[in-house]
């Protein structure tokens, strides 16, 4: 069994990176969003703030393979020219 989150809201269940992996890739547009926003937001609540959120970051990055990588590099290339689009001229 693998912990979800430490702490006082600690959730044990058997997490596996594959399954996991394969239910956020299966899910609709709306709920990989939806996915990704609460897990930013809760990440950044258990890293205690910025300085832990960049410490904890840091941790990610260094064990991403290529596939992670591009999907994040991408994701985040395809965000900031939505929010360059929504800029007025």
């Amino acid at each position: 069994m693998n912990t979800l989150f430490r702490g006082s809201s600690s959730i044990v269940a058997p997490l596996d990176p594959e399954d996991l992996g394969k239910g956020f890739a299966m899910a609709s547009d709306e709920d990989q969003a939806k996915m990704l926003n609460k897990a930013g937001s809760i990440m950044y609540m258990a890293c205690d703030g910025p300085l832990g959120m960049e410490k904890q970051l840091c941790f990610i990055a260094d064990k991403l393979d290529n596939a992670g990588w591009r999907f994040v590099k991408e994701l985040a290339a395809f965000y900031e020219l939505k929010q360059e689009a929504k800029k007025p001229l």
